[in-house]
């Protein structure tokens, strides 16, 4: 049964014994006191959907404590006619993305009909491949398939943690001219060089299609999460890559900061 929303917590429905809610909810017991209801993770297919939970909760709080804030300050209107605040959560296997509606914060489909959407691209003879479609050319063409390249993004090649990164990734990785890395896969019938910036940017690229798919309008404006341990060189990177997407990120948040604040 899907997770009905209420209020800022999703409930499960109660069935064949299964975990009632996600989260607590507070009711005013016969006493005139509030009671809190715990949750009962007693399902496997319940615990399945905490990191869809866990999505909906970081960007739920990138777009009240950030995103609104930051069109009050600066007089923008939050809600134009045909416009929407956009998150975008990625990781080093797959990226969420969440649009704010007058409903609350809805965590959108692809064109497979699942939340989660791979970070993957694979470049073809003749064409790229992008999320699903990238995964599922992958084991096709592992050598021009490019994944993980959260561990890539705005590192040095002489990181000794991106140097034992690099020993478990299938397809070619170079130091550049800048002493950051070149990634190398074969495209259009020749070799290509590619940063990681430029290959996060192409899987923002895809998350921004889901987007306007959902919303039939233009996204420019959003807010992504990135990790707390992330340097200043990899935030800039990030926001490169955001750019390269024809994208305008407003803010920055780390991940356990949103966390944080659902709490």
């Amino acid at each position: 049964m899907a997770p009905v929303y209420m209020g800022h917590e999703y409930r499960e429905e109660e069935s064949n014994n299964e975990a009632e809610y996600i989260g607590y909810r507070e009711e005013e017991s016969s006493s005139g006191e509030e009671e809190k209801h715990y949750p009962r993770f007693a399902s496997p297919k319940i615990q399945s959907r905490t990191l869809e939970h866990r999505f909906q909760k970081i960007l739920f709080y990138v777009f009240k404590e950030f995103v609104i804030t930051d069109c009050l300050t600066r007089g923008v209107a939050l809600m134009p006619a045909k416009m929407s605040v956009v998150g975008f959560d990625f990781g080093n296997e797959s990226g969420v993305v969440a649009v704010a509606r007058q409903r609350g914060i809805d965590v959108v489909l692809n064109d497979e009909s699942k939340r989660e959407t791979p970070a993957i691209v694979c470049f073809g003879e003749k064409q790229r491949f992008l999320g699903t479609a990238g995964a599922a050319s992958s084991m096709m063409n592992p050598k021009n398939t490019i994944s993980q390249i959260k561990r890539l993004i705005g590192r040095q090649f002489s990181d000794p943690e991106l140097q034992r990164d690099l020993k478990a990734l299938p397809f070619s990785v170079t130091e550049g001219p800048d002493g950051y890395p070149l990634i190398h896969a074969r495209y259009l019938g020749e070799m290509r060089t590619f940063t990681p910036t430029q290959v996060l940017g192409m899987v923002f690229s895809d998350l921004k299609t889901i987007a306007e798919k959902n919303l039939n309008a233009a996204v420019v404006d959003c807010c992504i999460g990135i990790p707390i341990y992330f340097t200043d060189l990899q935030r800039r990177a990030v926001m490169d890559a955001a750019t390269i997407a024809g994208l305008h990120p407003l803010h920055l948040i780390h991940e356990t900061t949103a966390t944080a604040l659902a709490y």
